[in-house]
């Protein structure tokens, strides 16, 4: 099964489409609830779907599904790192930084 939008006349997938799939696939499609919460708060999370460009405010349901993951998260306790994981950690999150920062740099530098 894959996810898709109806946007501008057109069903636009979400997901990728199978590569086993072949063309003229017969498709059965029908609209989800509005707020159907695992589709809907996942959406919202990763900015795709019928949330992909909403700019406007975060909906009471995906608040609240978003401050019961992070619950969920800190109930696990502290993190525990073997021995120099940390700052190997630290040191990839770090060049991570400047590739952005040097991309960054590159699109400045190709505005007019």
């Amino acid at each position: 099964m894959i996810r898709a939008v109806y946007r501008d006349g057109k069903i636009q997938p979400v997901d990728k489409v199978p590569p086993d799939w072949p063309e003229g696939q017969s498709l059965e499609i029908r609209p989800l609830a509005p707020f159907d919460v695992p589709t809907d708060t996942d959406d919202w999370i990763n900015e795709r779907g019928a949330y992909a460009n909403y700019t406007g405010e975060m909906p009471q349901h995906v608040r609240e599904e978003l401050q019961r993951r992070i619950a969920a998260f800190e109930a696990l306790g502290p993190v525990e790192y073997e021995p120099g994981e940390e700052e190997e950690i630290n040191n990839f999150l770090r060049q991570m930084d400047d590739i952005g920062v040097r991309q960054m740099e590159q699109l400045g530098e190709q505005q007019p």
